[in-house]
């Protein structure tokens, strides 16, 4: 027992220190996308600075789409270190880490050592997972408590002592309490629907009452509850619009505008494996037919993980509100199935002449998709692009050339090995072209404005408010004439026309003598000029944004 220990610490060990690589370079290189990364750095900013932990503030107005976990876990970064890139996405980064373990850990339980370091290596590298694991938003928090509330259950139901399935229940209990302060209600529908379709199918209708042993649900309760009661003791209006707007309306209704095609996550689930979607595909269709054939020893297992991944893909594709981080809860499970042909495939098992060659036809697919892209947006011709758009092209040549050479001419498990050190090099690349193709911060302008501002002058934002200019600025911003967007519910709430003002006051100010720096569109632009306005001066351009001032 104690050498299975040392193994499982040595393993662990050695999958941080790789996986860290795939998740942990280069995270302060961009800086915070728009509108998501501004957002969820501003509201913990704001709880730092007021002290109220309990009430979230977006620009200064009340903000309850979501729960606060993360909000948290940014606020302690912001105390320690301030608003550093690196720092803000430390979170999502090590959230994505210990699901990888978690998923190296359960992938060991139920198949074997090698398929568990398989299915975590997979995992990080995984186009989109990696991705979602190295940005300022919650979807990766939830991906993280879902999956070790489901694993930790599924466990549980394998326990050979009442000792092992306490320890596992409590996890799951703990787990899901955190699921639901990542991301709200989620925390346990998704695990609970996912439970019992799994008894069902099973045949194990007593497993559901693993679910429900009355002190686990005291310590869900005294984990998820507290907060929710404090917010809504200080807040009256906090429990229609959480529980019905954000809840029921957002999944039932077009209320966000998030309203996409039934089929909208098939292309990101498949193309977000990349650069293992022929092994993904391949696994799926192997572990449906031998769940279906029933020749699969652990049936149960298996089960469970395409009840999981099938559930969650079902579940957020009949929607009405789709984005796409939605999908990535569904990856661990396929991560598992994954490790497993790839360990077959390392042990000389079973062949891998089918994968290599639906891998080469993504990434011809994906290498053809990102030249037109770079077509059509003119990027091609933009002198600072070109190092990238060459990198990346050599890059996906080389998954579809030397991938196939390393097989024939090495070995199987150089191929295995090469398709880890390009998916590294790829996602790298990907980190650092990330500005050329993302146009909608505008961190240049605002750190401009913060190195020529003095005390008493004011930043304000036409009709629109950008997220990433009040938490650059480590302040709240004047908004002109906002009429409409997710600051409007908590407008309502609260006074807040001394900073979400109309046209006419800040014309007013304006006359006063007051100093604004504003960051505006070409066409408010246009507006300004329409006016008259002609003591605002341009003096900085960034993108599709333009920074003028009235101070001479």
């Amino acid at each position: 027992m104690r050498s299975t220990y040392k193994i499982i610490l040595k393993d662990i060990l050695f999958l941080s220190l790789i996986i860290s690589l795939f998740f942990g370079m280069f995270l302060g290189t961009r800086p915070l996308s728009v509108p998501d990364e501004g957002r969820y750095t501003e509201i913990p900013r704001e709880m730092v600075v007021s002290g109220d932990y309990v009430t979230p503030r977006l620009n200064g107005i009340k903000y309850f789409e979501k729960p606060p976990l993360m909000y948290w876990f940014e606020a302690a970064s912001i105390k320690l270190f301030g608003v550093e890139e690196w720092a803000l996405r430390f979170w999502p980064a090590l959230l994505g880490l210990l699901t990888c373990l978690a998923t190296y850990f359960v992938g060991s339980k139920l198949s074997s050592r090698r398929t568990g370091i398989f299915a975590a290596l997979i995992l990080a590298s995984a186009t989109l997972f990696n991705i979602i694991s190295r940005l300022v938003i919650l979807d990766v928090a939830v991906t993280c408590f879902l999956t070790t509330t489901l694993y930790s259950f599924l466990l549980a139901t394998r326990a050979k002592t009442k000792k092992e399935e306490t320890i596992y229940l409590a996890l799951f209990f703990i787990s899901s309490a955190l699921s639901v302060l990542s991301k709200g209600l989620i925390g346990i529908v998704i695990p609970g629907v996912i439970i019992v379709l799994w008894a069902l199918l099973t045949q194990q209708y007593r497993q559901i009452l693993l679910a429900f042993k009355p002190w686990g649900i005291l310590l869900f309760l005294a984990v998820a509850a507290p907060w929710h009661i404090l917010v809504s003791m200080r807040n009256p209006e906090f429990a229609w619009f959480y529980f019905v707007h954000e809840h029921f309306l957002r999944y039932l209704t077009g209320v966000h505008d998030r309203t996409q095609p039934l089929w909208f996550f098939i292309p990101f689930i498949i193309f977000g494996w990349f650069p293992w979607t022929g092994h993904f595909l391949i696994s799926l269709r192997d572990s449906v037919r031998d769940l279906w054939q029933n020749k699969t020893q652990g049936p149960n297992n298996l089960t469970f993980l395409l009840v999981w991944a099938g559930f969650i893909f079902t579940f957020f594709s009949i929607s009405n509100s789709k984005l796409i981080p939605y999908i990535t809860p569904a990856f661990p499970p396929l991560a598992i199935l994954i490790g497993k042909t790839v360990a077959d495939i390392w042990e000389g098992r079973r062949s891998d002449s089918v994968i290599l060659n639906l891998s080469g036809v993504v990434s011809g697919l994906i290498m053809i998709t990102f030249w037109i892209i770079c077509y059509f947006k003119g990027m091609i011709k933009a002198p600072d692009f070109m190092p990238n758009f060459i990198s990346l092209t050599i890059i996906l040549s080389l998954f579809i050339v030397m991938i196939p050479l390393l097989r024939k001419f090495i070995s199987v498990r150089a191929a295995i090995v090469g398709n880890f050190v390009l998916s590294l090099c790829f996602l790298m690349t990907v980190q650092f072209s990330w500005n050329k193709f993302d146009i909608r911060p505008a961190k240049d302008l605002i750190m401009k404005i913060a190195s020529v501002k003095q005390p008493g002058d004011k930043i304000a934002l036409i009709e629109y408010y950008m997220q990433d200019v009040a938490p650059y600025l480590n302040q709240k911003i004047n908004v002109i004439n906002y009429a409409s967007g997710e600051l409007m519910f908590g407008m309502e709430q609260e006074d807040t026309s001394s900073w979400m003002i109309t046209f006419e006051d800040f014309f007013q100010q304006c006359q006063s003598g007051q100093i604004f720096y504003i960051i505006l569109s070409a066409d408010n632009f246009n507006f300004f000029a329409e006016n008259e306005l002609s003591e605002f001066k341009r003096i900085g351009e960034q993108n599709k944004y333009i920074l003028v001032t009235n101070k001479k």
